[in-house]
């Protein structure tokens, strides 16, 4: 479809955002000031004013898509919601209320002001773009019924431990997986959703998919707020998919970006003493740029497990409509067992989980993961200086940038991943 950029009108932040201003944020408000496009202007413009310059400039991928467009470069194109749908979880049409920023950012948002500062609510503000809202639709599969009954039986396992509220789940699963994942368990369970980049009809991560997962969830997960109990556990919800490879410079934008958990030193002030990390299955490890924050905070005293999907199998086997319950380990009878799996959890017992057995058999076909969070040599390692890690993980170079040419009046073309000249960009390691 044809899209218009000049009339996308940009997005005011919320309140609560606006006073958590990150560097890149700063980046953004200087270029919608107009003091960069000016500097762009000028390096495309010969001192007669007459021809662009051949020399390039380089972007972070979401600061270029807030000043120029989301499908910045590629103005013709737009985006297709893969099996999309015309109802919502509720079966309904609420969601057409979600299509703007402010209400989906309202209906998703953590209650604390404390963790709505581990959130990142860059993938909704891209609604704020007309053009981009006009696309979107909802979206549903196999897989995220799948995720969110899986979700569902997590979460009440969780929810039925002792202090619940000490544990955080990171949820790092594919996009519409996660959603639906935190959507299973948002009953029980707070998501913290960090969703830190935009969609682009080029992109190397298929943003809308999560976007349009959460346009599906929507209601659900706004009616879930005043569901909670008073004492529950909180997830960080990632899509696995945001370090996703590319091979094409030119064909590709890369609209890439870096997962971003709190340190050992935020979560023992919110009480935190445990982390489960949610991955599809054993065959997973954790990814590269989580890979040092969970290793640091398991040395820091905060013990991290890793939970896989794949152990929450649909009840006894069966596949008939009403029966789609999953249990750890496909049985009733094993359902429990998860806490001998995970001794960090101690079942309390109560009246809402009588359904139960309390005298759980061991599973014939899970297993507890046998992964531990060590670090390992990732293209986002520390630097090190005489044999000492350095401090924070390292951006690679051309990681979730773009270049591009800016011709009169700043319109941008020649968009191409990466740093200049570079064929490809820095690839990761995503399973």
């Amino acid at each position: 479809m044809t899209t218009t950029k000049k009339t996308d009108a940009p997005l005011a932040p919320a309140a609560w955002w606006q006073d958590e201003l990150t560097r890149r944020e700063a980046n953004r408000r200087m270029l919608a000031s107009g003091a960069l496009v000016a500097g762009v202007a000028a390096i495309g413009v010969t001192s007669a004013g007459c021809t662009s310059n051949d020399e390039p400039t380089e972007s972070n991928s979401l600061d270029l898509q807030r000043q120029s467009g989301w499908n910045v470069g590629f103005d013709e194109e737009s985006v297709t919601v893969p099996d999309a749908a015309t109802s919502d979880s509720m079966g309904g049409e609420s969601w057409r209320t979600y299509l703007t920023p402010t209400r989906l950012i309202e209906a998703t948002q953590p209650a604390a002001e404390t963790w709505r500062s581990h959130e990142s609510p860059a993938l909704i503000q891209s609604l704020g773009q007309a053009s981009l809202a006009a696309a979107m639709t909802p979206m549903h599969n196999a897989a995220m019924d799948a995720a969110y009954g899986r979700g569902l039986s997590l979460g009440e396992l969780i929810d039925a431990s002792e202090n619940p509220q000490e544990t955080l789940i990171v949820i790092d699963m594919p996009g519409e997986e996660a959603v639906a994942t935190a959507a299973g368990m948002a009953k029980l369970i707070e998501p913290v959703f960090w969703f830190d980049n935009w969609p682009h009809p080029r992109g190397v991560v298929d943003s809308e998919r999560p976007l349009a997962a959460m346009l599906y969830y929507a209601a659900e997960l706004d009616a879930a707020r005043a569901q909670r109990p008073e004492q529950h556990a909180r997830a960080i919800v990632f899509d696995a998919n945001r370090l996703a490879n590319y091979t094409d410079a030119s064909a590709d934008f890369d609209n890439r970006y870096m997962a971003d958990l709190p340190d050992a030193a935020q979560l023992q002030a919110y009480g935190i003493t445990k982390v489960v990390y949610v991955r599809p299955s054993q065959r997973d490890q954790d990814l590269d740029d989580v890979n040092e924050p969970l290793a640091a905070l398991n040395s820091a005293g905060i013990p991290v497990q890793m939970v896989t999907m794949d152990a929450f199998q649909l009840v006894d086997g069966k596949t008939e409509e009403g029966d789609g319950r999953y249990a750890y380990g496909g049985s009733e009878r094993t359902h429990t067992h998860f806490y001998s799996h995970f001794p960090l959890f101690l079942w309390i017992a109560s009246p809402r989980y009588s359904g139960w057995s309390r005298n759980s058999v061991p599973p014939r076909n899970v297993r507890p993961s046998g992964w531990q969070p060590r670090p390992r040599p990732t293209m986002f390692s520390s630097a090190t200086k005489g044999g000492a890690a350095g401090v924070g993980r390292t951006r690679p170079t051309g990681f979730g940038r773009v270049s591009y040419q800016a011709g009169r009046g700043g319109r941008v073309s020649g968009v191409r991943s990466g740093s200049y000249a570079r064929t490809a960009g820095a690839t990761a390691t995503s399973g």
